[in-house]
């Protein structure tokens, strides 16, 4: 894992529930150097509890000291297969 973009676990009972990360979007472009893309997951028994916001706002002020301007996040739910 990239030092600039450090993954996190969300952690309940001693059982890692979740996680989010951030990684480079278009690495090498330098004019896309502070952008970073959101990827998280949080296990089907945990929806709607909170913890998605609870690890967005974590993110959000970690990102302030890795010089982490502007976000990408794409929301996938209920992907089925065609």
């Amino acid at each position: 894992m990239d030092e600039m973009y450090p993954l996190y676990v969300y952690e309940e009972n001693d059982s890692v529930i979740g996680y989010i990360h951030l990684s480079g979007y278009r690495p090498g472009r330098r004019a896309m150097k502070y952008i970073a893309e959101v990827s998280y997951y949080i296990h089907e028994d945990h929806h709607r509890k909170g913890i998605g916001s609870k690890m967005m706002t974590f993110i959000i002020n970690e990102a302030k000291s890795l010089v982490i301007e502007t976000f990408l996040l794409f929301y996938f739910h209920g992907i089925q297969e065609v």
